[in-house]
């Protein structure tokens, strides 16, 4: 398999922008600060809306960032999962597969990270909303 193509496994039971925003993060597709200025498109800065901290990149907003930090240590106690370690989007994606449970609970968890996922994504979406001055 090329190596730009995803092993995703897709959870049936969440709704569909959330399996196919994880796929474009696992892709390194989503249009965070730093692709957006790779894509000639000028922005104030290339820092991460969430924490102010550091480039926004894929990696940084779900696995770097403060925020999102905290977001996946109330998941995974939530979850009773010993504490969520991620350095990139890949360790996100296992940790569902890395657990030794019934296939349905690894199904559950699989979809509880997309939709945490996906949440992160809209708040950072939010975020950037509340930024922008509103237009007469």
């Amino acid at each position: 398999m090329p190596a730009n193509v995803s092993k995703l496994k897709w959870v049936g039971w969440t709704p569909l922008k959330c399996n196919i925003m994880v796929w474009r993060a696992d892709l390194n597709r989503l249009p965070t600060r730093v692709e957006l200025v790779k894509r000639g498109i000028q922005l104030d800065n290339e820092l991460c809306p969430l924490c102010d901290a550091d480039q926004e990149t894929s990696t940084h907003l779900f696995t770097g960032c403060l925020f999102t930090s905290e977001i996946w240590s109330r998941v995974g106690a939530w979850c009773r999962l010993s504490p969520v370690f991620a350095f990139d989007i890949s360790d996100l994606l296992m940790l569902a597969d890395n657990q030794t449970k019934t296939k349905k609970e690894i199904q559950a968890l699989r979809g509880i990270i997309y939709t945490a996922m996906w949440s992160i994504w809209n708040e950072r979406n939010d975020s950037l909303q509340q930024q922008v001055p509103k237009s007469d």
